[in-house]
């Protein structure tokens, strides 16, 4: 960025970089840790753990609707964010 002309210092760099990967990085949904999907779905650490549960339990996901299945992830929540979600 700072070689486009953006001016910051470290922390207010990092910060930006923290929120561009938190609502715009891709995630790829049958490899990813609890932790990531937290992070970049923007889950509650419960729902992360349960995607990572069901995932193990059933195989992997192929599909935005399988992953709807999930007990207690929100369709709505994962609809929003299903541009992110690499299969």
């Amino acid at each position: 960025m700072a070689r486009f002309g953006a001016e910051a210092n470290d922390q207010e760099f990092e910060q930006i970089l923290t929120y561009l990967a938190k609502h715009f990085s891709p995630i790829k949904i049958n490899k990813a840790t609890a932790k990531d999907l937290e992070a970049t779905l923007d889950v509650p650490a419960k729902v992360a753990e349960a995607i990572v549960a069901y995932r193990l339990e059933k195989g992997e996901f192929k599909t935005v609707d399988e992953l709807k299945k999930v007990p207690g992830l929100d369709s709505v929540t994962i609809e929003t964010r299903k541009a992110r979600v690499v299969f």
